[in-house]
């Protein structure tokens, strides 16, 4: 009896040693380049609300984006996300975890005497996500972070071309220039901003072209050496 214990307890922990972390398996890079783990992580604890307000103001204050996690599970400790977190190099993560809904399913059969009874189980299960940041990385030269126009932003510009900066960090060229956030890149050097394949930094400045508060507005950008 005593043997059987001892190998039901090992047996236990093999498997909790050996258990994946979700905050790996559905893990999406971002960053290309090599990254050296780290022994401290930042954790900032949001709701899914508050998501994306501090993902932008970890990017104006010059943090890169490295990767991301997502998934729909039971509740995994966020000790997951900072294992993984350590692994890949980052030293800021965001998580965030929100109920979603209780699955309830069979898993299986008992014996009771002559017959047989299922077993069913309950799982409380919740969208998981985590952002995985790091301070000194490679970013673009103007400093800003942009998206597509929407349908309902080109009709009330009257434009069907341009990007819309979402974010402009902090102490960047294009900050020095006075950017702001929702300007609407329209021209860059005279060329019409189409996609992302039209923005470019040659040189030591460039002129561009915003439209703010539907007025058309230009701004020289001048590089950091």
């Amino acid at each position: 009896m005593k043997g059987l214990v001892i190998s039901i307890i090992s047996l236990f922990v093999f498997v909790s040693c050996t258990t994946p972390n979700p905050y790996s398996q559905w893990y999406t890079q971002y960053y290309d380049g090599i990254l050296i783990p780290t022994e401290n992580v930042e954790v900032i604890r949001v709701s899914s609300d508050d998501y994306i307000k501090y993902r932008n103001e970890l990017y104006t204050q010059g943090y890169g984006l490295i990767g991301e996690t997502s998934f729909n599970w039971d509740y995994k400790d966020e000790k997951f996300a900072i294992d993984h977190a350590k692994s890949i190099g980052a030293d800021t993560v965001i998580i965030s975890s929100e109920y979603t809904d209780t699955s309830t399913y069979t898993s299986g059969v008992v014996s009771l005497g002559l017959g047989a009874a299922p077993i069913t189980s309950s799982e409380r299960r919740f969208d998981q996500n985590a952002l995985y940041f790091l301070k000194d990385i490679e970013r673009g030269r103007y400093g800003f972070y942009y998206e597509p126009l929407t349908s309902e932003e080109k009709q009330k510009n009257e434009i069907n071309y341009g990007l819309k900066l979402f974010v402009i960090v902090n102490n960047s060229p294009m900050q020095k220039a006075g950017a702001v956030p929702g300007d609407i890149l329209i021209e860059i050097d005279g060329r019409k901003v189409i996609s992302d394949s039209d923005i470019y930094d040659d040189g030591i400045s460039t002129t561009l072209k915003v439209l703010r508060n539907g007025k058309e507005k230009q701004i020289e950008v001048i590089f950091d050496k």
